[in-house]
């Protein structure tokens, strides 16, 4: 499916060979959409460039390349995204969720050695959505999670009625444990 999908529309998975590539070259591009794919959804604020440069620095600098998928087009603009971590929750548990005197030191093992990812960001600009990049992201990032040892994926609470991202979990057999909802009370 990856391949008909990367065909039919002349996509490619760039191979992003440092973080330093990472941030120079695609790291407006990145956030740009995720503004675009994430502006639909009840609550979200758009970044603003300010908040982008400061987020380019601090995160795409430390995220492990070999878990992070990019989709580009033929003009090498960014259509698609999706970005895994290894999972923190066991090593903030066994720190009691504090950093010092050895909290930092079970956040680094686990950030090296874990069996665990948490799908962490996931997102396709509006006009390629319902068009299979889906397919071409999971074909890159789930052989990279086998190679790394991972196996169990996780990810972050979604909005209960965000059908879309629902529907991408459903051929993997999910199951729900978390739940978010927002209430509206009108004044």
């Amino acid at each position: 499916m990856a391949q008909i999908v990367a065909k039919k529309y002349q996509l490619h998975v760039p191979q992003i060979k440092s973080n330093r590539e990472l941030v120079r070259k695609y790291g407006k591009k990145l956030f740009q959409l995720w503004n675009d794919s994430y502006k639909v959804l009840y609550g979200y604020a758009p970044l603003t460039d300010k908040q982008v440069d400061y987020y380019i620095g601090i995160y795409l600098s430390m995220i492990k390349r070999d878990l992070i998928c990019l989709v580009v087009n033929a003009e090498e603009e960014v259509i698609g995204m999706g970005i895994a971590i290894p999972s923190l929750s066991k090593a903030l548990q066994k720190a009691n969720g504090r950093l010092f005197p050895t909290g930092a030191f079970h956040l680094l093992r686990a950030l090296k050695k874990n069996d665990r990812v948490d799908l962490y960001l996931m997102g396709i600009r509006p006009d390629y959505q319902g068009k299979g990049i889906n397919a071409l992201i999971f074909a890159d990032l789930v052989p990279k999670f086998i190679q790394n040892g991972y196996r169990i994926a996780e990810t972050n609470p979604e909005l209960e009625d965000n059908s879309r991202i629902q529907a991408l979990w459903s051929e993997f057999g999910p199951r729900q444990h978390k739940r978010r909802r927002i209430y509206i009370k009108h004044l």
